[in-house]
């Protein structure tokens, strides 16, 4: 379901915006 990405996607920004090491951990790779 359409609806049901963008709320993962969401949930996924969500999560590197609160938790840096997630982003920081993304960039390195």
């Amino acid at each position: 379901r359409w609806d049901q990405t963008v709320e993962t996607a969401s949930k996924m920004l969500l999560e590197k915006h609160c938790n840096p090491h997630v982003r920081l951990k993304d960039e390195s790779v």
